[in-house]
């Protein structure tokens, strides 16, 4: 429903440490394997060749193109999680484009969100805080001196519990909504 989101994220290891932090209730998970297909330099009809899009497009069930109709989505919101690499943000693109060609109505409407995953943790026993990029790192080690740090390389690296306390807690993820 218009309450539901799907979360699409970077492979297995992503998707096993996802599952137990989700709320099952109002989350869906799907993980990609590899790289999709690219909207911009595809056909359409090489691009539901491939079994990421048409996944895709299944799930949402919405349709694609001039048969798009929102009224008939799966889940309101769709939410790309990926490692914060290179790799990562190239996989994010491309799953943007995909949407882009297919459905642009869906981001144009704010359904299309970028779920961020953050790239430190600072932890003293069972308290973590999470920093996204080297200038919140910089404010938290102010503030929370001889705190262990830890580095996230991936999102298959993180535990399920710095997921739930980081990526799938509502009042403190970073949920950022993708516009043209």
């Amino acid at each position: 429903g218009e309450d539901s989101m799907l979360i699409i994220c970077e492979g297995n290891s992503a998707l096993s440490g996802l599952m137990p932090a989700r709320n099952i209730d109002t989350e869906a998970l799907y993980a990609v394997r590899g790289k999709v297909k690219n909207a911009l330099k595809s056909s359409l009809s090489e691009c539901l060749k491939n079994a990421e899009v048409n996944d895709i497009i299944s799930i949402l069930g919405c349709g694609i193109k001039d048969n798009y109709d929102s009224s008939k989505l799966n889940y309101g919101k769709v939410a790309i999680s990926v490692d914060a690499d290179v790799d990562g943000f190239n996989i994010m693109c491309l799953i943007s484009t995909l949407f882009w060609v297919l459905m642009p109505n869906f981001i144009k409407e704010g359904r299309l969100c970028w779920l961020r995953a953050p790239l430190y943790r600072l932890q003293k026993g069972s308290e973590r805080v999470f920093a996204y990029n080297d200038e919140e790192l910089k404010e938290l080690r102010k503030t929370h001196k001889n705190w262990i740090q830890g580095r996230n390389k991936g999102l298959g690296e993180m535990t399920s519990e710095d997921m739930e306390q980081s990526m799938m807690n509502e009042e403190l993820r970073r949920l950022e909504v993708l516009t043209i």
